[in-house]
């Protein structure tokens, strides 16, 4: 979080960090890096953003665990490997359609961006 908990600022393979307007969640800004952004940390005045940090967290940090990828829906696994077509096969199942139709627009809507 950042700017007094009004933006969150996101890392990501895309070598990309956006930051987002907690209000209505729109990407206010985007920064490109020559690496993957795997982790990362902003200074108390919004001066400073580190990226891939090495860090032990602190009582209060927020820290998200790797997900085991045997555990994940198929279309996730699809997904992570940029195997678009197969992940919308996957999303466009009846049952799926029909039980999950949230997951059916996300997945789209995850493919038109």
């Amino acid at each position: 979080m950042a700017s007094g908990g009004k933006k969150i600022l996101t890392g990501s393979i895309d070598k990309k960090v956006k930051v987002i307007d907690v209000q209505n969640y729109d990407v206010v800004h985007t920064i490109t890096y020559d690496s993957p952004v795997v982790s990362l940390g902003i200074s108390n005045d919004d001066a400073t953003i580190e990226e891939n940090l090495r860090f032990k967290p602190s009582t209060g940090d927020v820290v998200i665990s790797a997900v085991d990828p045997g555990s994940l829906p198929r279309y996730d696994l699809f997904l992570r490997k940029f195997q678009y077509s197969a992940a919308l096969t996957e999303v466009l199942r009846h049952h799926i359609v029909k039980n999950m139709p949230n997951v059916t627009v996300s997945v789209i809507h995850e493919l038109i961006r």
